[in-house]
């Protein structure tokens, strides 16, 4: 894909795989990466392109022999993933991924309404430090770059392309949310918000091949009116284009959650 100067100018999430920046302190900057983080990467990675399906062992031994390292970080990994839900311990079967219903899938996104909307408001209020709106900034330019190159791949039917478009769009989709978060400086806050958006992409990913490139412009625009009326300093306008946003991601997960249940993967009530 040939580079244009305004891409020089976005976070290199952008242009690479689609993996989000990690944040652990708080400040929506990545820290450098332990072998075990890396290990956690990975099979993130593993499990939102459906390498890792639901109902599947996650083995230690297979994992490490995939990934080139020793057992130890995959161990450190696997119990991450296991704190964060993802996936369990099942007797005399082993560590397998986890199937959630629709029902805690939407609680999730109810969860993160709850804190984003006070993430937003408090961004507004003048939490938000130049360094921190400048970040949100490119995270926004970057989104929109993406949306528009996914039109272009998606009416040029070049289907690898657009798959790799969506992963580098939704990865700088998480990197705001993360950025946004860690304006309050509540690293419980951070951290909770970024186990909720991991389990929630996990197991909705199956539905981002689906996703038009209408419906990401839409997204897109979500996003820069949420910086807009943080930039101008309007908490309740920050809160409600949050809430707008974070709904509407729901509602349109819904029809989803329902072919799952019709394709006999979950219960939905």
């Amino acid at each position: 894909m040939q580079r244009t100067r305004a891409d020089a100018k976005l976070p290199n999430l952008a242009r690479g795989s689609g993996s989000a920046p990690e944040a652990g302190d708080g400040s929506g900057l990545p820290l450098k990466p332990t072998l075990s983080s890396r290990a956690y990467r990975q099979i993130r990675q593993m499990l939102l392109d459906g390498t890792l399906a639901e109902g599947m062992l996650v083995s230690e031994q297979s994992l490490a022999a995939k990934l080139g390292i020793s057992r130890t970080p995959v161990r450190e990994a696997i119990r991450r993933l296991r704190a964060e839900r993802i996936v369990e311990q099942v007797h005399r079967v082993g560590t397998t991924v986890r199937k959630p219903s629709p029902e805690e899938l939407v609680e999730l996104y109810d969860l993160r309404e709850a804190l984003e909307v006070f993430a937003a408001g408090r961004a507004a209020s003048g939490a938000a430090s130049e360094k921190q709106l400048d970040r949100l900034g490119r995270y926004c330019d970057a989104m929109m770059i993406l949306a528009r190159r996914l039109r272009a791949a998606d009416r040029g039917r070049k289907d690898a392309e657009a798959a790799t478009v969506r992963g580098q769009f939704f990865a700088a989709d998480m990197a705001f949310h993360t950025e946004l978060m860690g304006v309050t400086g509540n690293a419980a806050m951070l951290n909770l918000i970024r186990e909720t958006r991991v389990f929630t992409q996990i197991f909705t990913h199956r539905r981002h091949p689906f996703i038009d490139d209408l419906t990401i412009a839409h997204v897109y625009r979500h996003h820069r009116r949420i910086l807009n009326a943080i930039r101008h300093g309007n908490a309740a306008e920050a809160g409600r284009r949050m809430a707008d946003h974070i709904r509407a991601s729901k509602e349109g997960m819904l029809p989803f959650l329902r072919e799952r249940e019709a394709a006999g993967a979950v219960e939905v009530r």
